[in-house]
């Protein structure tokens, strides 16, 4: 396996990528440089765009290089290739088993886990947000498998990887669905197989812009994609959770977490429990019946 090396402006990414995309050309990844900025609700980042760093093309099979180094050279005339051998020993999507020192372990089906009293989560990350790793999903999915929810309906918004939803299962709830932006259900649907779990339903869509819409309401409510966006969904979760449903709020942090919950007043929630790791700050709520 090679890559094609392409050293661009950061002010020019945008307009490489659309040439790049135009000719069918989308096996691409670059490391852009930025700078962390703490924000009220969280993180954010400042790109610098001055700065120039490596866009590398990545070519599979070493019989298209000549073709596709040729192809460069004409839709981007002004620019010099260099080629390198990629080195694939890193390409391991797995990780180490997390045990969550609540008699759960998060896992691949091939590790072998001498603790035969370990409930094993089944679990091969594909990429997307929420591997079991961050402080929140952590601190999400230990009050995941400290409730009941069974029989319960779940709703898990900005699903990512599906892990919480995987627990929810685990805790025998009734239906799960899990809601994303992207397309996801490849990867949950995957993991879900590993665990002989068919009861969840990967929906996709923006429900800010009502293109995903439920005519039911959930016992269990889960949002873990930051403080800002939680109030952004304020009323799609006022419209989707029970009368003295349960919400599972993560992603806040500790010098605004108190803001956002005096934003969600109108859901009228009880807070039963709170969890912080770091700065990150973990939500268990109760709504009061309307």
């Amino acid at each position: 396996m090679k890559k094609i090396i392409l050293e661009v402006a950061n002010k020019n990414l945008d307009n490489i990528i659309e040439v790049l995309n135009i000719h069918d050309i989308y096996n691409i990844y670059y490391d852009q440089p930025f700078q962390v900025t703490t924000t009220e609700y969280g993180y954010g980042y400042v790109e610098d765009e001055d700065s120039i760093f490596n866009l590398n093309i990545i070519i599979e099979n070493d019989e298209d290089l000549d073709n596709m180094t040729n192809l460069l050279s004409k839709i981007l005339p002004n620019y010099t290739l260099s080629i390198e051998d990629v080195d694939t020993s890193n390409f391991d999507n797995t990780f180490e088993p997390l045990d969550l020192h609540n008699g759960y372990i998060i896992c691949s089906p091939d590790d072998n886990i001498d603790d035969s009293s370990l409930e094993k989560i089944y679990f091969i990350p594909q990429g997307a947000f929420g591997t079991g790793l961050h402080e929140t999903t952590q601190d999400c999915l230990r009050y995941i498998l400290k409730s009941d929810l069974k029989n319960k309906s779940v709703l898990d918004i900005g699903t990512g990887s599906g892990i919480l939803s995987l627990a929810s299962a685990k805790k025998d709830a009734s239906k799960i669905i899990a809601l994303d932006i992207r397309d996801v259900s490849a990867e949950i649907e995957y993991n879900a197989s590993l665990n002989s779990i068919s009861n969840i339903e990967v929906a996709v869509g923006n429900a800010l812009d009502d293109e995903i819409k439920f005519d039911e309401k959930f016992d269990f409510v889960i949002i873990n994609i930051g403080g800002e966006e939680t109030l952004m969904f304020k009323d799609f979760i006022y419209n989707t959770l029970k009368d003295n449903g349960t919400l599972l709020i993560s992603g806040l942090v500790t010098w605004s977490y108190e803001d956002v919950l005096k934003g969600l007043s109108d859901l009228n929630l009880t807070i039963i429990d709170k969890s912080i790791s770091n700065e990150w700050v973990t939500v268990l709520c109760k709504q009061n019946p309307k």
